[in-house]
């Protein structure tokens, strides 16, 4: 179990863990001093990759939905199509505008697999809502929240990290 407490007696256990995941750890832990995304997301929709990003869109979303090893395998396969997260998410959510929060997992592998900036900087979460079990998938990338829309997530523990 990966501990969000780091004091010296938690360094050895902690020490394996890669920076990104750690730092991210402490984004969870205190998610009101997040810093904001920057504002230089740029746009997106260019017609040429346009059937890429949707098709890949689409596997992911049936692909989750089906079986969760399969689809995390397939979101490991890099296909860099955004600059980060922030923008596969803005994508993600204006080809889906219904059921976001059922889509969650969907969208945080889909930004893991088309970010460029993920491999180096991102982790996606997994976390419960204790009162009532429910889950909620989340990426964090360069020490902020990758999604601009997702402000759900503050109300979940982290109980599993994809590095």
């Amino acid at each position: 179990m990966l501990e969000t407490e780091f004091d010296a007696s938690h360094q050895t256990s902690v020490k394996n863990y890669p920076t990104k995941l750690i730092k991210a750890l402490k984004i969870c832990k205190s998610p009101y001093s997040e810093k904001l995304p920057g504002e230089g997301i740029s746009k997106l929709w260019e017609e040429e990759q346009s059937n890429i990003k949707n098709s890949i869109l689409a596997r992911t979303i049936s692909l989750t939905r089906f079986n969760f090893f399969i689809a995390r395998k397939y979101a490991s396969i890099e296909t860099p199509l955004f600059n980060s997260s922030s923008e596969a998410a803005l994508y993600f959510r204006s080809f889906n505008t219904q059921k976001q929060n059922e889509l969650c997992l969907s969208r945080s592998l889909f930004m893991a697999k088309t970010s460029k900036e993920f491999k180096r900087n991102g982790v996606i979460f997994v976390g419960v809502f204790m009162p009532t079990r429910s889950m909620h998938a989340w990426v964090i990338e360069n020490e902020k929240q990758a999604d601009l829309e997702d402000s759900y997530w503050i109300n979940f523990q982290p109980v599993a990290a994809l590095a």
